[in-house]
C-alpha cells in the first residue's frame, strides 16, 4: 500500500491512500455495485424471467381481457359474454359456462342484431343487475353529500352531513 504525504507527517490524518479509485460507469456508482446487480440477475435469471413474464401477463389481462363483452356464435349456439360471466340463449338467456376453444374466433360484436335469432341480451334481468351493480360500485354513498339540504344558518351540523 503506497501512501502520499500531505501536511504534518506526524499526524495519521495527514496520509491518504494513493490507491486508484474504483472505476465507475455511472457517476457515483462503483463498478462493484453494478457488477453485483449483474451477478444477481445472472444467478437468478430464471426467477427474473418468470417475474417479468408474470407481470407482463397480468398487465395485458387488465388492458386486453381475453374475451370481449358481446355476442359469440359457437356452432349453432349463441353466447353472450358479460364481464366474467357467460350466458347461453336457449329459448331465453340462461347462465352458462365459457364455451370450449378460442372464443375470439366466434366473436360477433357487442351490438345486437336480429340475425342472431335471439332476444337482445341488454333487455334481460342479468344485464340490468350488472348495470345496477356497476353503478353501486361507481357511486359509493358513504362519501356522497346532498348539497340541496344545506342550510348555512343551521347549527345542527350532524343533520347536514
Amino acid at each position: 500500500l503506497r501512501k502520499e504525504r500531505y501536511g504534518n507527517p506526524y499526524e495519521e490524518s495527514a496520509y491518504r491512500s494513493a490507491e486508484p479509485k474504483e472505476p465507475s460507469i455511472l457517476p457515483g456508482t462503483p463498478m462493484s455495485s453494478l457488477a453485483g446487480i449483474a451477478n444477481f440477475i445472472k444467478e437468478h435469471i430464471a426467477l427474473s424471467v418468470f417475474v417479468f413474464g408474470l407481470a407482463a401477463y397480468l398487465i395485458l389481462q387488465v388492458i386486453f381481457p381475453s374475451q370481449k363483452r358481446g355476442y359469440y356464435q359457437v356452432g349453432d349456439a349463441i353466447y353472450y359474454c358479460l364481464s366474467d360471466s357467460w350466458y347461453l340463449y336457449d329459448d331465453g338467456w340462461v347462465v352458462s359456462t365459457m364455451p370450449e376453444g378460442n372464443v375470439d374466433d366466434y366473436y360477433l360484436g357487442s351490438s345486437y342484431s336480429q340475425s342472431y335469432g335471439t332476444s337482445n341480451f341488454e333487455n334481460t334481468p342479468y344485464y340490468e343487475e350488472y348495470l345496477k351493480e356497476k353503478e353501486d360500485n361507481d357511486n359509493d354513498d358513504d362519501y356522497d353529500y346532498d348539497f340541496d339540504t344545506w342550510d348555512a344558518g343551521d347549527t345542527d351540523w350532524d343533520s347536514d352531513w
